[in-house]
C-alpha cells in the first residue's frame, strides 16, 4: 500500500544544502531551487533560471492549445498612460513555471516564487471560493437558508429574475431603436 500511495503523491526534485533529494511536492517553500523535466507536474510557481528546450503545457491557467516554449528572458514592462507599469498576463510570462501545469518537453531549474494558495492556480481557487460565498449570503453577510437559496435558483432558471431568453432579446432589440412602436 505504501508503494502505491508514493506513486499517487506528486514529489519535486529540489537541491538543499547542495545536494539534489527527492521530496513531496507539498513541502516545498519559497526559495528552494526545484529542477523539473518532461512528466513532471510543476510543484508550485516558480522563476526560471536555467531552461534547455523547455515546453509547458499551460492549457488549465491560459486555454493555450499547445505548450508554451520557456525562456530565462527578462520581461520588458511599458508604462501605462498614467505613467504606471502596465502588468503582464499570465500568458505572457514565459519566464515563469506555475503550480499544476506539466512539463511536455525539456528540462529547467528554478528558484520558488509562490506555493498553494499564493501560485496562480490558488488565486483561481480564492476567487471561485468567494464568489461561492457572496452567493450564499444576503445583504448583511448572513448566510442564506438552504429553502432561499433554492429558491433564488429556481426563480433565475425560471427566467424570473433577469427575464427568458425571449424577453432579453426584446429588450435588447428595443433599446437599440430597431423595432418601432
Amino acid at each position: 500500500m505504501d508503494s502505491l500511495r508514493s506513486l499517487s503523491s506528486p514529489t519535486a526534485l529540489v537541491i538543499r544544502s547542495g545536494e539534489p533529494k527527492y521530496i513531496a511536492a507539498r513541502h516545498v517553500v519559497p526559495g528552494d531551487i526545484v529542477m523539473i523535466k518532461p512528466g513532471d507536474v510543476v510543484p508550485a510557481d516558480i522563476r526560471l533560471f536555467s531552461v534547455a528546450n523547455l515546453e509547458i503545457d499551460e492549457a488549465l491557467l491560459t486555454g493555450e492549445a499547445l505548450p508554451v516554449a520557456k525562456t530565462t528572458d527578462t520581461l520588458a514592462t511599458r508604462p501605462g498612460p498614467a505613467g504606471d507599469i502596465i502588468p503582464i498576463g499570465v500568458g505572457d510570462r514565459i519566464n515563469l513555471a506555475y503550480a499544476s501545469t506539466n512539463v511536455s518537453k525539456g528540462r529547467g531549474s528554478g528558484v520558488v516564487v509562490a506555493t498553494g494558495m499564493g501560485t496562480q492556480v490558488g488565486a483561481i481557487a480564492l476567487a471561485m471560493n468567494s464568489r461561492k460565498k457572496e452567493e450564499k449570503q444576503d445583504e448583511d453577510g448572513n448566510r442564506l437558508p438552504l429553502w432561499s437559496r433554492v429558491y433564488e435558483k429556481l426563480m433565475l432558471w425560471l427566467g424570473l429574475r433577469t427575464g427568458t431568453p425571449l424577453q432579453i432579446k426584446y429588450a435588447q432589440t428595443n433599446s437599440s431603436g430597431l423595432i418601432a412602436h
